[in-house]
């Protein structure tokens, strides 16, 4: 299944397994708005999967991340 689309790449890039940092900034001008973010650890690559599949906090493994089961996601400090 294709699940990548230009109307989702900011998403996925944000949600990308390897994505550890991102930082955006919004300006306001007089007749647009523009917004820009940068990510560390680049990702969204065509064809691959965003994340890989596993048990749920098996790879939560970082010093001082915490792991909560009920939502599956690693948080890491």
């Amino acid at each position: 299944m294709q699940v990548f689309s230009r109307d989702v790449g900011h998403y996925t890039q944000m949600v990308w397994q390897s994505s550890r940092e991102l930082g955006c900034g919004v300006k306001v001008c007089d007749k647009f708005v523009l917004a820009g973010c940068q990510y560390q650890r680049r990702g969204n690559f065509i064809g691959a999967d965003i994340y890989e599949k596993g048990n749920t906090c098996s790879m939560c493994n970082c010093p001082q991340c915490h792991c909560d089961p009920g939502v599956g996601l690693c948080d890491a400090p």
